[in-house]
């Protein structure tokens, strides 16, 4: 298809671009424009039914990211050679989605079987079911008072060797087994729900191959499902999925089963961006990774929300499942540990964003550079920045300034862990995983690496989003950010703390 070519072609010329901290902002609007009307003049147009809409939708952000990563490692080589490479990533891709079919076989003693009404949340980590008084602190909070005639079950629940061990007798954890059979049943499932829908209707092979492996996920979930409910004569009310895993695109349905994607935050709008404007220019702030979320979302939803009724119209779908109004769920994954000691006097908390780590596969920033999927404020060169702002003010001031990182420090690449090390010295470093909300309640001040989801979720009006001066341009100017050392520095040096 020459419209592939053409998309091709557009994200070899965008990773070329010369770009400073000045345009960055252009750049990335005039690339989201881009691709908000590509997808609707070459790619929606051509589907003569809604549910071939929605498999292009849904393969659209794995279509670009998979030619801008094959971009980025072959620079210089001609479009034709990328389409080939991109042909074997995506093979892999399938193959991965066949390897994640091996255990589909799920077998729990009926006995443990309390209720007939379930609820199930796959592949969540074991911490995001720990208790605590505040509903937004874990995900379990925010669904326990559904509870009360509804069991839940975790399947395929993980945790880390060193992680404290998970004691709630509210929830079953679960794993799969080990089926050839059913992986072999799953495969032609897949296959032939592909076939039936998608073959022949002029879509591209690399759309073709990514809907067959979204498929097999989406089968294999529905495979699980109902061969539980048959088996154990138990009625399955809602799945839940982190957000991004769920492989279910835009309207389809499971049985009565409703299909939840729960996202914890709210951080995926580039430039950065807090509560979305209703007059803003939608297309230059929905970037590739946005296109393909389907209408299933939960938890902090309010502003995707505005993105899926924005979607809905700009694109001329059909929506039969309603956007989940859930907002009141909006909550923190989780959390493993609560031993962090409230200083009796006046205190400061500050929440990072980490730079992109090895753990994700993209090489680390040192300078801006073009890349349709990463962020600056994710770049070591910004991270380093922002803290090393702090660590100056609490130097010279002995402010009691508690850092609490997104993750284990041995994550971090070295000169952002040095600053973190000063930190831990001080004994001013937190547990990344430690429960937060009685410690935000007590804080003088918060501040946040913008825009960081915490106050979106908690909603203080003591916290405030920070950016060093250098990197004015690079955001949507809001109330509630400051800009610049100096204006840090006063507001931390305020008498009046807001509480």
């Amino acid at each position: 298809m020459k419209e592939i070519k053409y998309l091709y072609h557009f994200i070899d010329k965008a990773n070329k671009s010369q770009i400073n901290l000045n345009n960055y902002n252009r750049y990335k609007e005039k690339n989201y424009s881009f691709f908000s009307l590509y997808l609707k003049k070459f790619l929606i147009r051509r589907c003569k039914t809604q549910i071939v809409k929605s498999y292009v939708l849904k393969s659209y952000t794995t279509l670009i990211r998979e030619i801008n990563s094959t971009n980025q490692i072959f620079p210089f080589m001609p479009i034709f050679f990328l389409r080939i490479i991109t042909f074997f990533r995506l093979t892999y891709f399938i193959l991965n989605s066949l390897n994640f079919t091996i255990k589909s076989s799920l077998i729990i003693d009926s006995s443990k079987l309390k209720k007939k009404d379930l609820y199930i949340c796959f592949n969540f980590p074991k911490y995001s079911f720990n208790k605590s008084k505040n509903l937004k602190s874990s995900f379990f909070n925010s669904i326990s008072s559904e509870l009360q005639n509804i069991q839940l079950i975790s399947v395929n629940g993980y945790s880390k060797k060193n992680d404290n061990q998970i004691s709630n007798s509210s929830v079953t954890f679960l794993s799969t087994k080990f089926s050839i059979k059913n992986s072999f049943l799953i495969f032609f499932l897949a296959l032939r729900k592909t076939l039936k829908y998608l073959l022949f209707k002029k879509i591209s092979s690399e759309i073709l191959m990514i809907s067959f492996a979204d498929n097999i996920k989406a089968e294999y979930y529905r495979f699980i499902c109902n061969e539980f409910e048959k088996k154990y004569n138990v009625s399955i009310k809602k799945i839940f999925f982190l957000c991004f895993e769920n492989p279910f695109y835009f309207n389809e349905k499971l049985n009565n089963t409703e299909i939840k994607e729960f996202f914890y935050a709210d951080n995926i709008f580039v430039p950065p961006i807090n509560n979305i404007n209703e007059n803003i220019n939608y297309n230059k702030i929905i970037s590739p990774n946005l296109w393909s979320l389907t209408n299933h979302h939960y938890g902090l939803v309010d502003n995707l929300n505005k993105i899926e009724n924005y979607k809905k119209n700009f694109l001329k779908l059909e929506t039969t499942i309603k956007n989940s109004n859930e907002i009141s769920n909006k909550c923190l994954l989780g959390f493993k540990v609560n031993r962090f000691q409230l200083p009796n006097d006046e205190y400061y908390l500050v929440f990072d964003t980490p730079p992109i780590d090895i753990r994700n596969k993209v090489r680390f920033y040192k300078s801006i550079r073009s890349n349709l999927f990463y962020d600056y404020i994710e770049s070591e060169e910004y991270c380093v920045n922002f803290l090393n702002d702090f660590q100056d003010i609490q130097s010279n001031t002995k402010k009691k300034i508690f850092i609490k990182p997104k993750y284990q420090i041995t994550y971090y690449p070295k000169n952002y862990r040095n600053l973190l090390n000063f930190f831990e010295k001080e004994n001013l470093l937190m547990d990344p995983y430690e429960e937060i909300s009685q410690i935000i309640d007590k804080a003088s001040k918060i501040f946040l690496s913008p825009f960081t989801s915490v106050n979106r979720i908690f909603e203080k009006n003591n916290c405030y989003f920070y950016s060093p001066q250098k990197y004015e341009p690079l955001f949507y100017k809001e109330k509630s950010l400051i800009i610049g050392k100096d204006n840090l520095k006063f507001l931390i040096n305020e008498h009046n703390s807001i509480r």
